[in-house]
Formats: structure tokens, sequence, C-alpha cells
């Protein structure tokens, strides 16, 4: 008798579990669509928010017919090209010798990639400028004073300049995208290819590259993508010889030298950068989907085999000096050294006089309390957040059999294909809307909503593997005895995935306090100012020692943080 009203009450709380789950997992994928839904609304509007004038297309009109667009166009395209083509220049070699030979100092180079993330982009761009800017770059200054010139013999400001840079400091991603592939080549099909007479060159050309092929170009695809998006490195080295790429000219458009805010004008390249990013989107899932067809790893016995490297190891050992050097050395130590003058000097016997930790005792001066309370507020909020929103819309994804399912994981994944600046932008015109009923514009939270929107697709991506991998019978378990849905995605499902919950939050944490685009693009005064704004605006008032060493010190507290925080994750994990 009392088994109808139990059954009842189970689903009830079935019901209720599913409600509490979808939730906050529709308000967020909502607020995804809202935003790029504003996106198109400013491109149709004239005028500031709230105070917009009728639906036009005047934006377009201006945008495809002044020919500045046309230039920002052909940089952005010849910006991303350079940068591919230097990520594939280091990255597919590097994950070779990495991955498949016996390259001398493995550990090392895997320790220095790791540093090499650390280091916030736009720094990086700070420590080129400083070295081969024309007028003042310590490199022009030592080669005209050596070989007599009159004129610098290099220049940081250019397209090609601007794409080298973002790709050494787009290689590491790509080398963390490709390592599984190349790792999991079957060697079967490598020693047939050695039994058939080809040497290890041609078995690398035969059998290794073609069998990754995939990896490759989804990866390459991928980068072009993100670096269609990307505005650090752009920001920092375009604008003195004013050359633009899109993201910098939505940044141009909505932060003017002279006059208001054109956020008609910034939609409108918004709406050419959302469908490119899209249209590539397109093409990397193609890409990833059709990835079975190259499968070669069948779990039967399989032992990646290393390739000895023989005489050439000291050819290999120069190749990966020829990235570590400029990416990491070279910037590195010009901060540093920039950080220890009062002005731009040259090292000598004279300039090493002049040393001092002067910049060092002044960080407290440059930075007040307010933005580093901003800084840890968003570097512990942000990743908690997207983690467990993540969690949710994952598990409704993977598990669920709801109807809609695929559709919000593909919302869940356009933030990927969208500027970091965009969206931006996008919250802070509708923040002015909203301003007389919801006061978020210039606030720390207005930040802490992007940063969630930018990053939930990166959290997605990692919950959906961690839990396609678990077996469903644990829930199933825990939902017959009676435990309630979240319940059982918090005590069951999230400690049994901590490794990826663990490892996800550190690399979100690490993204939240390095990130630059949004939080400058959001700040408004010094109550949402974070530790990376007061480097950029430092920075843009020419204050180079300080900046050089708030930055330096922001990267060894970065370094510290993900120590201490990769610790405590093994411990979580361990336990």
């Amino acid at each position: 008798m009392e088994r109808g009203p139990a059954l009842a009450r189970q689903r009830m709380e079935l019901d209720v579990g599913r409600l509490v789950l979808l939730a906050p997992a529709f308000l967020l994928g909502a607020l995804i669509l809202l935003l790029l839904f504003v996106i198109l609304w400013m491109s149709l509007r004239t005028g500031l928010p709230g105070d917009a004038g009728p639906i036009t297309l005047q934006n377009y009109e201006q945008v495809f017919t002044d020919p500045f667009t046309l230039r920002v166009l052909l940089d952005t395209l010849a910006f991303t090209g350079v940068t591919m083509v230097v990520v594939v220049a280091f990255a597919v070699p590097m994950t070779l010798l990495m991955g498949r030979t016996d390259l001398p100092f493995r550990k090392v180079f895997e320790v220095l990639i790791g540093i090499k993330i650390l280091i916030p982009s736009f720094l990086v761009a700070m420590g080129w400028v400083l070295l081969l800017s024309p007028r003042n770059g310590l490199i022009n200054v030592w080669l005209m004073g050596l070989l007599g010139l009159d004129k610098a013999p290099f220049s940081i400001y250019s397209v090609a300049m601007m794409g080298y840079v973002q790709g050494l400091g787009f290689t590491p991603l790509a080398y963390f995208m490709l390592a599984a592939a190349f790792r999991s080549v079957d060697p079967a099909l490598e020693e047939a290819s050695r039994i058939s007479g080809g040497s290890s060159l041609q078995t690398i050309f035969r059998v290794t590259l073609p069998t990754t092929l995939p990896a490759i170009v989804a990866t390459f695809i991928y980068v072009a993508m993100v670096t269609f998006a990307v505005f650090e490195i752009p920001g920092v080295i375009g604008p003195p010889l004013r050359i633009y790429v899109f993201s910098t000219a939505i940044f141009r458009a909505t932060n003017p030298e002279r006059g208001l805010p054109e956020y008609g004008l910034a939609g409108a390249y918004g709406s050419i950068v959302l469908i490119i990013g899209l249209i590539l989107s397109y093409f990397y899932l193609r890409t990833i989907g059709a990835s079975h067809k190259y499968a070669v790893v069948t779990g039967k016995g399989y032992r990646p085999r290393l390739i000895e490297l023989g005489k050439w190891k000291w050819l290999a050992l120069a190749f990966m000096a020829l990235y570590f050097i400029p990416a990491l050395l070279f910037p590195f130590l010009i901060l540093v050294w920039i950080s220890l003058i009062p002005y731009l000097q040259v090292p000598s016997a004279a300039s090493l006089a002049t040393v001092s930790f002067a910049r060092y005792l002044q960080v407290g001066d440059i930075v007040t309390l307010r933005p580093l309370l901003n800084s840890i507020f968003l570097i512990i909020s942000a990743p908690t957040l997207v983690i467990a929103l993540s969690a949710i819309i994952s598990w409704l994804v993977v598990r669920s059999q709801m109807r809609g399912r695929r559709v919000l994981d593909t919302v869940a994944f356009l933030p990927h294909t969208i500027p970091h600046i965009l969206f931006a932008v996008s919250l802070a015109y509708l923040a002015l809307i909203l301003r007389e009923y919801l006061p978020l514009y210039g606030t720390i939270v207005i930040i802490l909503i992007a940063q969630i929107v930018a990053y939930v697709s990166f959290g997605t991506r990692t919950m959906n593997s961690a839990l396609i991998q678990l077996h469903p019978e644990l829930e199933e378990a825990a939902k017959m005895a009676g435990a309630s849905l979240p319940n059982t995605l918090w005590k069951i499902t999230i400690p049994l995935v901590r490794h990826a919950v663990a490892n996800g939050w550190v690399w979100l944490a690490l993204l939240s306090f390095r990130e630059v685009t949004m939080a400058v693009t959001l700040m408004t005064s010094e109550d949402n100012s974070v530790l990376t704004t007061q480097i950029w605006r430092t920075w843009s008032q020419g204050r180079l020692p300080e900046a050089a060493a708030l930055g330096v010190v922001i990267f060894f507290v970065m370094t510290v943080f993900v120590a201490v925080a990769r610790g405590i994750g093994r411990r979580i994990t361990d336990g």
C-alpha cells in the first residue's frame, strides 16, 4: 500500500533534483546566448547604451566602406598566418622530439614549457618591445653602437614580429594538444616501416606524421581560432604604429583616445569575428569527429618505442634552444634587467653601478589593497563557480537523457570561438542598459561574470572527458538507495572525478589570475581593478621599470601559487 506514495515521493525528489541542476545550467546558457544577441543588437544601433538610436545598418555600412576595415582584415589574416607558421615550425618537431625520441633533458624542457605557460603573454610582449623597439630597444641600441649604424636594424612594430611573438606563445598550447597523439602511435606500424627498409626519418614522414594528421589539423584550426580572438600581444605591440587586428580594433572603438565609445562599430566588427569564429569552430569539430578513422592504438601490448637520435641529439638540443631562448629567456631577463635600473640602458660595467631594488620596494605604492583583494576574489571564486557549473552541464550532457542536451553542450562550447573582448564589451553594454535596476557596471562582479562565461567551455570539455570515463553504476546505486540527484553529484560523482576537478581548478585559477583582456575592457576605476590591469596601466603611462618590477613579482607569485595548488591537488586526488 505504501509503495505507490513512496514511488511518487522518489519521482518528485528526482524532478526537484533535476530542476536544481537545470536552473543554473539554463541560466548560464541563456546568458551566453543573450551576450551573443547583444553583440548583434549593438551592431544595429548607434549612440550610447540606454540612449541608442533606431535600428540601422549604418555601422555595417561604415565597416564595409571604410578602408580601415580592409587593413584590419588583412593584418588579422597576416597575423594569424605568421602565428600558425611559427607554431607549426616549433610545435610539431618539439612534440616529436619530446614524445618519440631519446632527447636529453626532456624533464627540464617539460618544466620550461610549464614556466612559459605561467608568464602572461602581455608581459612577454612588453619584454620584446624593450628588446626590439626601434627607438630604444636594448638589442637595437647595442647593435647600433657595435656596428656604427644610424638606424635600428630591427623593429618589433610589424605584423610579422607580432605573429612571431604570438606563435612562440601558442607553441606550448599546441604541444600539449599534440603530445597525446604522438605518444599514442602504434609502434608496430613504425616497426613495419623499418623492416621494409625505411630510415627513422622516412618512418616519421611516412607513418608517424600521417597517422597523427587529424590531431595536427585540429590543433592548428584551434590555434587559428584563438589567434583571431587574441588581444594581449597585438594590444601591446600594434598600437604604436597603428597596427590593428579585430580584437584591438574593437577595443579602440570602445576606448577611443578622443570622443565617445562607438559600441555600434564594435558590434559590427564583433559580428564579423563571430562569423569567422563559428566557421573555424565548425571545421574544428568536424576534424575531431572524423579522427576515429585514424585510430591506431588498440590496447594490445601497447608500448611506445623511442627513436634513438644518436649523433643528431646536438642538432635536436640546438633546435630546442632556438625556441626557449627567444620565447622564455630573453623576455624574462629583459624584464628583470629593466626592473633593476632607473632608465633604459644596455648592460655594461657602468650600468651595473646603477642597479637597485628600489622599484621592487615601490611595488606596494603601485599596487593598492583593492586590486590585490579583487585578484584574490577572482582567483578563488571564478574557478570554483566555473567547475561547479561545468560539472552540472557535463552531467546533463553525458549522463541524462534530457532533450536538448546536445544544444546545451554546443552553447557551452561557443565561448571557445568568440574573443573574450567581445564578451566583455557585450557585458558592459548590457550592464549600462540595466544599471538603474542591476548595479553591476564598474564592479568586480561584472569581471567575475565575464570570466565564468569565457571559461565555461574549458570547464565543460574537462568535465565531459572525466564523466565519459566514469562508469555510472555507482550513481545508479546511490539513486536506488534514495539519494537525491544533487547529493549524488556532490557525494559520489565529484569525488570520483576529483583529479580532473583539481587540475581544472588550478588551470582556471591561473587563467583568471593572468587574464587582462576582459579586466582592462571592464575596468572603470580602482574599485574593480586587478593586478594585471595595474601592470597594463603602469606600462601605458610609460613607467617601464615599475611595470617590469610588478611583472616579475607577479610571475614569481604565480609560480608559487601553481606549485602550492598542485601540491594541494595531489593531496586531494591521492586522498
